[in-house]
């Protein structure tokens, strides 16, 4: 896990927002000097982004943080309808970027005088998945900010009619960056649920046993369901089972898979055990999901 140590103040200041909607084969254009952060978020699809030497598949729900002047390209070609958010930003004070979130309280002198200007730190993941409810907070509050969007199907850019002061900008921005940032002081369990998380969304076909979690968090199993329960609310188990069904619910929609094939890529064990999961989540059958649009 990478995390992006910006010191404040002054805080970020909001620069411009949009979306993009990707058709299955489109690719994200290749920039080499972008001078300002880069904040991505998916709302559906899968993005394969190259930045820093290292190649990140951005599911649904997934933020990535690319630095100013950093070269990112496309690894991938998007395999399905792909649609994400963008926030640029920029921050006037120094930022680092290191394996471990900073703690304010061991990091930064205690004030003199209640009149100094105090110095923080904003730790942000250079990668992470939320879950639903927190990137949808994201997602909500980004799209009040946007004023430009492309849209590869209908072949088009527009700019979006905003009515957003200079200062509710940057009130959105900090929300934002104070939802996906780190809390200092809980900085191992955050660690530990993230490196997990990703893990998962890396893995989610496969069998995900908790022992191989544990092994990567360097922790007891107990110790990883406790971090994921505290951070996202569900074990490890029921985490992998919800992305396993947003990825199936991607895949019955082109209808070109079968049922069998679709329950064994994502993972589960059998047809019927994807089938009564689905149910149990939805509330419908894969084939009513498949068909409700027909």
């Amino acid at each position: 896990m990478s995390y992006l140590n910006i010191s404040v103040p002054p805080f970020p200041c909001f620069l411009i927002s949009g979306n993009a909607t990707y058709r299955p084969g489109d690719t994200h254009p290749r920039r080499s000097s972008l001078p300002c952060f880069d904040l991505i978020i998916v709302e559906k699809g899968d993005l394969f982004i190259c930045s820093q030497n290292k190649h990140y598949t951005i599911r649904e729900n997934c933020v990535l943080i690319i630095p100013p002047e950093t070269p990112h390209y496309s690894h991938r070609i998007c395999n399905q309808r792909t649609i994400f958010h963008w926030i640029h930003f920029v921050n006037y004070n120094s930022y680092d970027i290191s394996d471990t979130p900073v703690n304010n309280s061991v990091k930064q002198p205690r004030r003199k005088s209640v009149y100094d200007v105090p110095e923080e730190i904003i730790s942000l993941p250079i990668f992470q998945s939320l879950n639903a409810d927190i990137a949808n907070q994201v997602i909500t509050t980004a799209k009040i900010l946007e004023t430009v969007s492309f849209d590869f199907f209908e072949k088009s850019r527009f700019s979006i009619k905003s009515n957003v002061n200079f200062f509710y900008q940057q009130e959105l921005l900090m929300k934002i960056l104070n939802i996906v940032s780190i809390v200092p002081e809980d900085s191992e369990t955050n660690d530990i649920a993230y490196q997990c998380m990703q893990y998962i969304n890396s893995h989610y076909a496969d069998s995900i046993q908790l022992s191989t979690l544990a092994k990567i968090a360097n922790c007891h199993p107990t110790h990883v369901i406790r971090c994921m329960k505290k951070q996202y609310g569900r074990t490890p188990s029921q985490i992998a089972n919800q992305i396993r069904l947003q990825r199936a619910c991607e895949l019955l929609k082109t209808k070109e898979l079968s049922i069998t094939t679709i329950s064994y890529s994502t993972g589960f064990s059998s047809p019927a055990y994807f089938c009564k999961q689905f149910k149990a989540m939805y509330g419908i059958t894969p084939n009513q999901y498949r068909n409700a649009d027909s």
